[in-house]
C-alpha cells in the first residue's frame, strides 16, 4: 500500500525545496514570521495542507490517494516540526489484494525537520532524531482477514519556496526511496508528490522562508 496521495500540506513534514530570494538581514535558511526571522525558543504554529502525497509499494503496486492536513511548529534556525497529521479521506488508486476497509494514518510522530540551502534550493530535510523513522501506515481488509504495510524513510524532504503573500510552498523529492514492510510484504516503496503542499501560519501571522 504504498502509493499514498494526500491532498492539501506536509510539511512535512508534512515540507519543501525552492529557490528563495536571499536577504542579507537574515540567514539563507531560516523561518520568517511577519518578515521578522525567530530567535531564542520562539516559536510559531503552522498548518499544512497536503496536495498530492504519494506512497507507493514497489512489489506489490497497492496505492492509495488521501486527503488531510499537518499541524506543527516552526522554530530559529530553522528547524520545524510536525506533530499531528489528520486523514481526512483515502481511496484505493490500485487496491491490489485488497477489498475494502483502508485506513491511513502517519506512525512515528513527531517528525523533525531542518531547512538547509544546498546551492539555490531550500530543502526541509527530515532529521534522524530517534523518535523513529517518519512514515505511513496503511491497513486493509482481504478476502480473508486483514493486512497492513508500513512505508517510512529517513532521508525525505521537500523542497520550499515563498508563495503567495504569507504562505511558503513545500514539494516532495520523488527520487527518495522508502523503506516498505508489513503482511502484504517488504521492499522498497517511493514516497512522492505531483502537487506542493500549502504551508501558513496560524493566528493571523504570515509565513516566508529566506
Amino acid at each position: 500500500m504504498r502509493k499514498i496521495h494526500i491532498l492539501g500540506l506536509m510539511i512535512f513534514a508534512a515540507l519543501t525545496y525552492g529557490v528563495v530570494g536571499a536577504s542579507s538581514a537574515f540567514a539563507a535558511d531560516e523561518w520568517l514570521v511577519d518578515g521578522a526571522a525567530l530567535t531564542g525558543t520562539q516559536t510559531v504554529h503552522v498548518e499544512a495542507l497536503l496536495g498530492g502525497v504519494e506512497l507507493e509499494d514497489m512489489g506489490t503496486g497497492v496505492s492509495v490517494l488521501a486527503e488531510g492536513t499537518f499541524l506543527g511548529v516552526v522554530a530559529a534556525g530553522g528547524a520545524d516540526l510536525v506533530e499531528a497529521v489528520t486523514v481526512e479521506s483515502a481511496v484505493f488508486v490500485k487496491p491490489g489484494p485488497c477489498v475494502g476497509g483502508l485506513v491511513v494514518q502517519a506512525v512515528d510522530l513527531p517528525w523533525s525537520t531542518q531547512l538547509e540551502l544546498e546551492g539555490t534550493m531550500l530543502w526541509d530535510n527530515i532529521l534522524q532524531d530517534g523518535s523513529g523513522a517518519p512514515g505511513w501506515l496503511v491497513e486493509c481488509k482481504l478476502a480473508i482477514g486483514t493486512a497492513h504495510d508500513i512505508c517510512t524513510s529517513e532521508t525525505g524532504r521537500t523542497l520550499v519556496e515563498n508563495a503567495a503573500e504569507g504562505e511558503v510552498s513545500a514539494e516532495f523529492d520523488n527520487g527518495r526511496v522508502a523503506k516498505c514492510e508489513g503482511v502484504l510484504g517488504a521492499g522498497e516503496g517511493l514516497i512522492t508528490s505531483d502537487t506542493p503542499a500549502l504551508l501558513f501560519a496560524l493566528e493571523g501571522l504570515t509565513l516566508t522562508v529566506n
